[in-house]
C-alpha cells in the first residue's frame, strides 16, 4: 500500500504550501522532507509527514516515514 493511500484511508491529505494536494518528486541518493497534512480541509497545526530516504549499495532505497 502506498503512503498517501494509508493517509487517505484515515481521512488525511498530504498538502503543498498552498494547501493543494501534494504532487512532487523526491530525488537524490539521500534526503529528507516534511509535508503538511490536512483533515477535512483544515490544516493540522501539530503534525507533519516526515520522509527520509537513503540509496543503499545494492541500488535499493531505504525509506523511513512517520508522522511527527
Amino acid at each position: 500500500m502506498e503512503i498517501f493511500e494509508v493517509l487517505e484511508i484515515n481521512n488525511v491529505i498530504a498538502v503543498q504550501e498552498d494547501g493543494t494536494p501534494w504532487s512532487g518528486i523526491l530525488c537524490g541518493d539521500d534526503g529528507n522532507t516534511s509535508i503538511e497534512l490536512k483533515i477535512d480541509d483544515k490544516l493540522i497545526d501539530n503534525a507533519m509527514l516526515i520522509l527520509q530516504w537513503h540509496k543503499m549499495e545494492s541500488g535499493r532505497y531505504e525509506i523511513n516515514t512517520y508522522i511527527s
